[in-house]
């Protein structure tokens, strides 16, 4: 058992946890002191959290440094306690544990009551007396109160205060607490009222005054404690702002209960004080709205289009707000279906900022369409946090808008579902550790472009950004720049499903991918399979895909393509698949780039003529240039260059020289290939000969051309020699046919050329691989009749 060292004081704090029925909780409570605990005297240096288990019955007991225990430094703090609790929310709060309690149950001082609060107030020892308030009429007696001490002379209309009492006695004089004696010049008693000063009076009637810039619901009546229902008080502050042309309405620390929708109305911006930006991480300064368990309405705040259901019957847009620095809490629900934030129909002109909506039972964001199929639009939301709600994080239909550094996490189904979209640009936007997609833009019909730059996504159950199915031809393009993808596809921990980090499916709009990086990984404590199983994923008769630069990591393959995508281009785009940390690189179809080299897909079709210049296209294991005059030329592939020596002597049998592979399906109708051969011959007495013969399909395959070299009587050595022929494809197919030519030239005593006979069109199938060679066989056997091969190749030209 853990001990804390003797002489510094404890105290041993106990609990239990256990739901309404009597059933026992599990889970921890973690108690953080601050970051460094010193005791001098002891030797000791206090580092961390200490956790405490609940045990089969929900109680633990835990003995802790008091927090003001002697020696220590700091001398007086609190601890920090986090509650983590199996299937039910946990809290987090402070506790002070002074030594002069050295029991304590941890039910008689937690909180029970967030709007009190997250410190607790802890009886401690008594303090030194303070100083004492004295009142009489006249000027204080010299023998009364002690040095520190304050007197109130109560002369009827001249309430005076002396003090404080030194050790020498009372000042001669004192301030003068009634009344104002000088205001602007005038002397004498001044009574100041609300209207002298321009100044709201309490009772809120801010329109009737003249001042509805700013009003304060709790002017109005809100209390903000967590219990009581304050929606009269903030309605009722929004309809004096809307009705004196706009303004804002306050809503300061608290928790501030409704029963139904806030709805807000044109020209009014409904301010917090403070809104947490990663609520599931830190404690943060309170400033919520919260529904009740018996909340009637379909969310929170409610934003009416001029054709939504019950907007005011106006030919005015029912948008034009504004709502900052709150945050929205849907916790206390439970079988409603309520979003945080509603619009509906043609509500434009509307600003989120820094506003957090959680835990709500439908959506954190819901805007779509009203009676007249009109989207909201004009909006702008910079640092909206969408966390941990029953449906969508943000599922908006939008047009015309801005959307920065807003984040969806941990919502049941996708982050963001966008559409229908037009002209909508999201920057710096991140979906994280959501059930479903990371960013699902699917339906409708898209009237504008949609631009997202830099978006984030990681360990979405499905695919970290899914671009599906839009309705018609021509719609506006997606582009997507500097997307960081990473580990979605999670599937519920068992990876694979065919996710990936970007998927487009059915997708009618052009797609134009800039600087992508997809990266394969697991949970942050390593549990589940990794994930996605693709980079990127094209499926089901995709428009048009450009992919310009980036890393695609997926478990199986870095790309995955059905091959249904009518257009697909992609540049210098790096696969990788398996582990995170050992994977393997490809490259895949498309054109790809790695330092020079340049890998051209085979076109469909061939491109069309140009008008000027010249086009270079992929053709079927070739590069093909086309001119302007439609002249096709081949840029030569396939070359097989010879680099080792083949000496043929003192042999009457056939042998080859050199070989060029023709792979199956490789050749077209009017391929030509081209082999070249030269080196050096020797020769007996007896003019003997040497025949040089090409063949489709190796040694034994058919004669296509051959030529022989005839020695002269007379013995010699080292004479030169060259052959050098083309085979065309004449047609094609399992009995394609093949013509060639050869021709040689021979450094003789005398130079002579010999053009080579061309047998008749031979057969050899073009769909599976041949070998094309080029053989030699001398007449007559004999050491001194040598036939050296020193070099050569072999291409295809066209």
């Amino acid at each position: 058992m853990p001990s804390i060292p003797s002489g510094i004081a404890t105290v041993l704090l106990t609990g239990r946890y256990i739901r309404p029925d009597g059933t026992p909780l599990t889970g921890t409570l973690t108690f953080e002191p601050p970051n460094t605990l010193t005791f001098p005297s002891a030797d000791v240096i206090g580092v961390g959290a200490a956790t405490a288990q609940l045990d089969e019955s929900g109680a633990f007991t835990v003995s802790l440094i008091a927090t003001d225990a002697p020696g220590g430094s700091p001398s007086s703090w609190t601890y920090i306690v986090v509650e983590r609790l199996h299937q039910a929310t946990g809290r987090t709060y402070h506790i002070a544990l002074p030594s002069a309690t050295p029991v304590v149950d941890l039910a008689d001082i937690a909180p029970t009551d967030p709007a009190g609060g997250e410190y607790v107030v802890v009886t401690g020892p008594a303090g030194k007396d303070g100083s004492q308030i004295y009142r009489g009429t006249g000027a204080p007696s010299a023998d009364l109160g002690v040095a520190g001490d304050y007197y109130v002379d109560d002369t009827a209309g001249d309430s005076i205060l002396y003090g404080p009492r030194t050790s020498s006695g009372w000042p001669s004089t004192g301030i003068l607490l009634s009344g104002v004696r000088t205001v602007n010049g005038k002397t004498g008693d001044v009574t100041l009222t609300a209207a002298d000063v321009q100044a709201v009076p309490l009772d809120g009637s801010a329109a009737a005054h003249g001042v509805t810039d700013w009003i304060n619901v709790k002017r109005l009546g809100a209390k903000g404690d967590n219990s009581t229902d304050d929606l009269a008080a903030i309605q009722g502050a929004i309809d004096t702002a809307y009705a004196a042309g706009g303004g804002t309405v306050y809503v300061p620390y608290g928790a501030y209960r409704i029963s139904n929708s806030i709805v807000l109305k044109p020209g009014v911006t409904l301010k917090g004080s403070h809104s947490p930006t990663w609520p599931f991480r830190f404690p943060q300064p309170l400033c919520t709205i919260r529904p009740t368990s018996s909340f009637a309405g379909e969310a929170a705040i409610s934003i009416l289009g001029k054709d939504a259901p019950g907007a005011a019957s106006s030919t005015v847009n029912q948008g034009n707000v504004r709502v900052m620095d709150l945050e929205l809490d849907g916790s206390a629900m439970s079988g409603n279906s309520v979003s945080g934030i509603h619009a509906q129909g043609e509500a434009l002109d509307v600003a989120l900022s820094r506003v957090t909506i959680k835990y709500f039972t439908h959506n954190g964001i819901h805007s779509n369409v009203g009676s007249g199929a009109v989207a909201p639009h004009d909006w702008q939301m910079d640092n909206v946090v969408c966390y941990n709600n029953a449906g969508y994080g943000f599922s908006m239909s939008l047009t015309d808008g801005y959307i920065r550094d807003c984040v969806a996490s941990s919502n049941g189904l996708d982050g963001w579902l966008l559409g229908p979209f037009g002209s909508l640009v999201v920057t710096g936007c991140q979906a994280l550790w959501n059930n479903g997609y990371g960013f699902n833009v699917s339906g409708g019909s898209q009237v504008g472009n949609l631009a997202f730059i830099g978006p984030l996504t990681d360990r979405n159950g499905k695919d970290g950004i899914h671009l599906g199915a839009s309705s018609g031809s021509g719609s506006p393009p997606i582009v997507i720049t500097s997307a960081a993808l990473n580990r979605d596809g999670k599937n519920g921990g068992a990876g694979g499903g065919g996710y990936a980090g970007l998927a487009i499916s059915g997708c009618a709009n052009p797609v134009i991918i800039n600087g992508l990086t997809v990266n394969v990984g697991t949970d942050d404590t390593g549990a589940g399979s990794p994930s996605p199983q693709y980079g990127v994923s094209l499926t089901n008769s995709n428009a048009y895909v450009q992919l310009n630069g980036g890393y695609a990591h997926g478990v199986t393959a870095g790309i995955s393509d059905d091959g249904t995508t009518t257009v697909l281009r992609r540049f210098n785009l790096d696969e990788a698949s398996g582990p995170r940390d050992t994977p393997t690189f490809a490259y895949g179809n498309g054109v790809a780039v790695s330092g020079l080299g340049l890998a051209l897909p085979a076109a469909a079709t061939a491109p069309a003529t140009p008008t000027t210049g010249a086009i270079i296209y992929g053709g079927t294991s070739r590069a093909v240039v086309k001119n302007a005059s439609g002249l096709n030329g081949t840029v030569p592939v396939g070359a097989l260059g010879k680099t080792s020596t083949t000496t043929v002597s003192n042999s009457t049998t056939e042998t080859v020289l050199h070989t060029l592979t023709i792979p199956g399906s490789d050749a077209s109708a009017g391929s030509v290939y081209a082999i070249k051969a030269m080196g050096t011959l020797d020769w007996t007495t007896g003019s003997p000969t040497a025949t040089v013969r090409v063949r489709m399909g190796g040694v034994s395959g058919p004669i296509i051309a051959s030529t022989t070299i005839t020695c002269p009587a007379t013995a010699g050595t080292s004479a030169p020699w060259i052959v050098e022929g083309d085979v065309v494809c004449i047609s094609t197919g399992t009995s394609g046919t093949w013509r060639g030519s050869v021709k040689g030239l021979f450094g003789f005593p005398t130079q002579t050329t010999g053009i080579g006979t061309a047998s008749s069109a031979v057969t050899q199938s073009t769909t599976v691989t041949a070998d094309l060679v080029v053989t030699v066989q001398w007449s007559a056997a004999s050491a001194s009749n040598t036939l050296r091969c020193d070099t050569g190749h072999a291409m295809r030209n066209r």
